[in-house]
């Protein structure tokens, strides 16, 4: 089951590197049928992979479906809706966020206020940032 697992996650891979839809939907629908529909790998690269493929709707349906998210799941729909071009969704739902975010989720939502030049609710994500365990420089 391992290996299934893994082989529909690279196929889920491979559709958003090359912005597969129709047959990132087939292996969606394969997913459910194998009762896999509820496994938090399988619907992290679902996430991803419709969201890379300016699926929104369907995005937001698997993550509003999981039983369970992890950064992963967040981060993938926040940087999804920012790097399509839709920072406020990005921010809603950054707002609404359950777990304390990484830096890839705080890169996306500075990414997002910058793209609605919001530079107060940058300055507060940035201040929010000190309290990660590690905190990139540029000069690293």
């Amino acid at each position: 089951m391992v290996l299934i697992l893994k082989r529909l996650g690279a196929l889920l891979q491979q559709c958003s590197k090359t912005k597969a839809s129709d047959h990132g939907a087939t292996i969606h629908a394969v997913i459910i049928k194998m009762g896999l529909g509820s496994d938090l790998i399988l619907s992290n690269h679902l996430i991803s992979m419709y969201a890379k493929c300016n699926n929104f709707k369907a995005a937001h349906k698997v993550f509003d479906e999981m039983p369970k998210r992890n950064l992963v799941s967040w981060s993938a729909i926040i940087a999804g809706y920012d790097q399509s071009g839709k920072p406020l969704m990005a921010l809603n739902i950054f707002a609404g966020m359950q777990l304390q975010p990484n830096e890839y989720v705080y890169a996306s939502v500075l990414s997002a206020c910058a793209s609605i030049l919001a530079l107060n609710q940058g300055k507060q994500v940035l201040q929010r940032t000190r309290n990660l365990k590690k905190v990139w420089s540029c000069s690293d």
